[in-house]
């Protein structure tokens, strides 16, 4: 199955365990602003969850893994954004 891995329900919910209090702090410390174009966010550019490591290659819905894009944004990237600096970051600060 590659890196696709199934978990039961109750390892589902502590791995994907963001709460709206952490969602609406990520939101804030972007300065309600997409984390890739930087425009704003307002009623018609709402903030997305946009996980950082994709959840195929086991990244989770949790604070660390999460940043708010706006829809646009969102729809253009694909599953590798991003990937190969989770990595290099992972081998410099471990």
């Amino acid at each position: 199955m590659g890196f696709l891995k199934r978990y039961k329900y109750g390892d589902y919910k502590r791995y994907n365990s963001l709460t709206p209090k952490q969602w609406l702090n990520i939101i804030k410390s972007q300065d309600n602003k997409c984390a890739f174009c930087g425009k704003e966010f307002t009623s018609f550019r709402v903030p997305c969850k946009d996980h950082i490591v994709p959840e195929h290659y086991g990244g989770f819905l949790v604070k660390g893994n999460v940043q708010a894009l706006c829809r646009s944004c969102n729809s253009k990237k694909f599953t590798h954004c991003g990937i190969e600096d989770f990595f290099v970051n992972e081998m410099i600060y471990t």
